[in-house]
């Protein structure tokens, strides 16, 4: 976060407001990480594949990426490339107009729900942690 969007956060907030004024800057964080908005970030291969597996979205992508699939080679190409790309460890990042576009075929193809899909999307929507660091560096330039 820049040092204006937290200032903007801080003023936004009378309880924020009112810890900065004391000079409160661990209290400061913990109330501003509360009620700033998630950001997105790229989901780790480890959450992406337990979701999906808990969720049966796996083991149908995994199916459909066989060769002995009846999936069309298209909808093939996509499962192998997203399970090899979740077992080689890599992350995915939902905000991509490409892995969008392989979400909606899977879709398309019924290999996954458009709930399970939202499910791992969702998993880039992580909170936005303030630091007591961030408070007291805008305390310093705030002077």
């Amino acid at each position: 976060m820049t040092p204006e969007a937290l200032k903007l956060l801080i003023e936004s907030d009378q309880e924020a407001a009112k810890y900065f004024e004391a000079g409160n800057d661990t209290s400061c964080a913990k109330r501003l990480s509360e009620i700033a908005d998630p950001i997105r970030s790229p989901a780790s291969a480890d959450d992406l594949q337990r979701v999906a597996s808990l969720s049966g979205g796996w083991a149908r992508v995994v199916l459909a990426s066989r060769e002995s699939s009846q999936a069309p080679d298209e909808i093939k190409g996509v499962c192998i490339t997203f399970v090899d790309w979740v077992k080689a460890g890599r992350v995915l990042d939902f905000d991509l107009p490409q892995v969008q576009a392989m979400i909606d075929g899977l879709i398309a193809a019924g290999v996954v729900t458009k709930e399970i899909a939202d499910e791992l999307s969702h998993l880039g929507t992580v909170p936005q942690i303030v630091t007591t660091n961030e408070v007291s560096a805008l305390r310093v330039r705030v002077k």
